[in-house]
């Protein structure tokens, strides 16, 4: 059974590999992230030691491979509390998976 699948964290290294193997099992996949570690980075002027493409060029090259999407929104989920606003399109996911990296 096909379900509609929101995952938060979608851009990080356990976020992307959960969206393909369930974008692959034939579900319909969202990606919401802040993009908050990429933002660090840039902050602080560091780089991962292995270039990470971003989402989007993912994304892409998904789609190259599979013909297979993917939704992205951007949001900041905490300050938008469990319901981020206005996901596509307009009714929630019956299933939600919250993948992020905690800071110490």
């Amino acid at each position: 059974m096909t379900q509609r699948i929101l995952i938060l964290g979608g851009d990080g290294y356990l976020g992307w590999p959960t969206a393909m193997a369930l974008s692959r099992a034939g579900h319909d996949v969202h990606l919401v992230d802040n993009f908050a570690k990429r933002q660090w980075e840039q902050e602080i002027g560091v780089r991962p030691l292995f270039g990470i493409p971003t989402l989007h060029e993912r994304i892409r090259a998904w789609r190259e491979v599979t013909e297979l999407d993917y939704d992205i929104l951007h949001v900041d989920a905490p300050r938008h509390g469990p319901r981020p606003p206005r996901l596509p399109p307009q009714r929630p996911a019956p299933a939600v998976r919250h993948i992020r990296l905690k800071r110490r």
